[in-house]
C-alpha cells in the first residue's frame, strides 16, 4: 500500500482486547506487565496490511538459513589458516559471512512483521531460529521491543532510540547494552567453548563471532542510526 499507509499504521493505537484473546494473538505480551497491549499489537497491525509472501517468504528464509549454516560449516572445517595465503579470499569469506549473518536478522525482522509466513507457528519458529543463530537472542523479547519501537518511534519509550547523545559510538553501545541479556551471554559463551573443542580461536572469530559483531554494526548503522 506504500510508505504512507505503513507510516500511518505505525501510529495506530490498537484497542484493548480481552485477556484471553490477547494471549492467543500475541503470547509474549502477557509476560510483560509493564508493556501496554496497544504498543505490542502495533507490529501485528503493520503485518496485517502486508500481502501474503507464502511460499516465497518461507523459501527465502530457508535459503538464508541454509546458506548461513553451509558456509559456516565449510569455512570452519577449512580453517582460517587455509585462507591466509590469500588475503583477498579471506576478506571475501568474512564479507560473505557478515552478509549472511545480517540476513539472519533481516529474516527475523520479517517474521516479527508476520511476513515470512501467514502460519503463525511457522512464522514464529523461523524468527526464533534466525535470532538464535544470529547471536543466541530471544525472539519473544525482540518482538516486545519491536512493538514498542513502532508504537513510540524516536522517543524516550523507543528502545532503539538514544536521546542522550547523537554520537555514533555512544548510541551503538547503548543499543547493544539494551538488547544483550545474561542468558544470551551464557548461551554464546557455551557455544563458543563447545566449538573450541574442534576449531581454533582465530577461525571462530573470523567466520562466526566476528561476522556477528560486524552484522550488528551494519544493522545499527543503516537500520537505526
Amino acid at each position: 500500500r506504500g510508505p504512507r499507509s505503513f507510516a500511518a499504521a505505525a501510529s495506530i493505537r490498537i484497542p484493548e482486547l480481552p485477556r484471553g484473546r490477547a494471549r492467543d494473538l500475541a503470547h509474549p505480551t502477557h509476560r510483560d506487565r509493564g508493556l501496554r497491549r496497544s504498543e505490542t499489537f502495533t507490529v501485528w497491525r503493520l503485518a496485517a496490511s502486508q500481502p501474503s509472501l507464502v511460499p516465497v517468504g518461507v523459501l527465502v528464509a530457508i535459503l538464508v538459513l541454509l546458506s548461513w549454516a553451509a558456509t559456516l560449516v565449510w569455512l570452519l572445517e577449512q580453517g582460517v589458516q587455509s585462507l591466509l595465503v590469500s588475503p583477498v579470499l579471506l576478506f571475501l569469506a568474512v564479507l560473505l559471512r557478515t552478509f549472511l549473518t545480517t540476513g539472519l536478522f533481516i529474516t527475523a525482522h520479517d517474521a516479527m512483521h508476520r511476513s515470512v509466513s501467514r502460519n503463525r507457528h511457522l512464522n514464529d519458529l523461523t524468527g526464533a531460529l534466525a535470532t538464535f543463530l544470529f547471536a543466541g537472542m530471544s525472539y519473544r523479547r525482540l518482538v516486545l521491543n519491536h512493538g514498542r519501537h513502532h508504537a513510540h518511534p524516536a522517543s524516550h519509550d523507543d528502545p532503539d532510540y538514544f536521546d542522550e547523545s547523537p554520537r555514533f559510538w555512544r548510541w551503538f553501545f547503548s543499543f547493544m547494552k539494551r538488547y544483550t541479556t545474561v542468558s544470551q551471554v551464557i548461551v554464546m559463551a557455551g557455544l563458543y567453548n563447545v566449538l573450541r573443542l574442534r576449531y581454533d580461536d582465530l577461525t571462530l572469530w573470523s567466520f562466526w563471532a566476528g561476522p556477528a559483531l560486524l552484522a550488528s554494526l551494519q544493522l545499527f548503522t543503516f537500520g537505526t542510526y
